[in-house]
């Protein structure tokens, strides 16, 4: 009861730090949108309103995406399932439970969701069926993840567990102190090989065993610093990034380190602050910070490339890599597209409506949730 009741707390003092809540920076306004000259032709190939979005909270509903299908869920315990190139509505169901989770694909026959009363669902990717629901430890913010047969949810509390996508029972659970006081998010645990890999609110980073929930290894990417609790927070609510034998993670109002996968060793460190997200390609890192800055990071060791100003303030959220660009949404309704080489702007996108869930990638169009509900589908080209 204490951590919730901090929580609520946190949450409240949104509209004077922007701090535990995430979301456009209130303490800043939004910078404006400055003119360049486009060169990549976007367009909108299709949009359509799938339930209630995020119904006002901070929730990173991010869509799933399998066999040629969107798949997103709304607060409210709307799924549906779009036709990816023609946005054709395939079915839709209400779980009748608040969604509080993107959702991941798995196995060819499902989809995975978390919700508010702490169940993991998994429903039939043919026609929304509930197969089965489970309870878990709490409620679940984060993406779960799916690999080889096996669901991997982390909840709020720290919980991370995985579970069979056949019928929902646990294999193997493991917990990680959290403080009183945490960000309203959670990471989406990353695999790579045999390793599970997940940031918890503690500002620590821990590699697990697969099969067995063992902890392989555990860094520290941030210490809590300052002299009262809302400073002393270095949640990892970004999702891990592996490249080429290297993990990487940021906390918020902490840094982002690199290390070995191998066996945890730090390679390099950068002071920074995030609770969007962090991409990578073959050579650079690229991070959403918490003021709406975006940065990128040599791969290797770890020098600031260059650094996009210009979207101070303005709620963005995680990068994500598309056709040699980089993008992101904002809280105020457009998609920003920059050079990888150089954070330049390449293009902007109206979208109606702002946005929490990192755009996704998928058969060569850029799919984004609104934080209302509307899913759209954008296709960009150079001129």
């Amino acid at each position: 009861m204490k951590r919730l009741g901090l929580l609520i707390i946190c949450l409240t003092l949104i509209s004077l730090l922007a701090a535990c809540g995430l979301g456009t920076d209130n303490t800043m306004p939004p910078s404006p949108l400055v003119q360049f000259q486009p060169t990549l032709q976007t367009n909108v190939l299709w949009s359509h309103n799938v339930g209630d979005g995020n119904g006002g909270y901070y929730l990173r509903l991010v869509p799933a995406a399998s066999n040629g299908v969107i798949y997103a869920g709304s607060h409210k315990g709307v799924v549906t399932a779009l036709d990816a190139k023609t946005g054709a509505v395939l079915w839709q169901v209400s779980v009748k439970q608040s969604i509080t989770s993107g959702l991941v694909a798995g196995g060819g026959n499902a989809i995975y969701f978390g919700t508010g009363n702490a169940k993991l669902f998994a429903l039939s990717m043919q026609n929304g069926q509930v197969l089965w629901k489970t309870a878990v430890a709490d409620e679940i913010l984060a993406q779960p993840q799916y690999v080889n047969g096996t669901v991997l949810v982390h909840t709020l509390s720290g919980n991370l567990a995985a579970y069979s996508a056949q019928d929902g029972h646990r294999i193997w659970s493991f917990d990680e102190d959290v403080p009183s006081l945490i960000l309203h998010a959670a990471g989406q645990p990353q695999i790579a090989g045999n390793m599970v890999i997940a940031g918890f609110a503690n500002g620590e980073l821990v590699v697990l065993d697969i099969n067995s929930g063992q902890v392989i290894w555990e860094q520290h990417v941030a210490y809590p610093t300052g002299d009262n609790p809302i400073s002393q927070m270095v949640d990892i609510t970004v999702n891990p990034v592996v490249v080429n034998g290297v993990v990487y993670a940021a906390t918020y109002q902490g840094q982002i380190a690199a290390y070995s996968l191998d066996n945890g060793q730090l390679i390099w460190k950068h002071k920074i602050s995030s609770y969007a997200g962090i991409t990578a390609n073959q050579s650079q890192i690229f991070v959403s910070d918490a003021k709406s800055r975006v940065w990128a990071f040599d791969e290797e060791a770890g020098a600031v490339n260059w650094r996009q100003l210009q979207l101070l303030g303005r709620g963005i959220t995680g990068p994500v890599i598309y056709n040699d660009a980089l993008v992101v949404a904002d809280s105020y309704g457009y998609l920003h597209f920059m050079s990888l080489a150089d954070g330049h702007f390449l293009a902007r996108v109206s979208i109606g409506n702002g946005a929490l869930a990192q755009p996704i990638s998928y058969l060569g169009n850029l799919y984004v949730y609104t934080s209302t509900g509307t899913l759209l589908a954008i296709h960009s080209a150079k001129k």
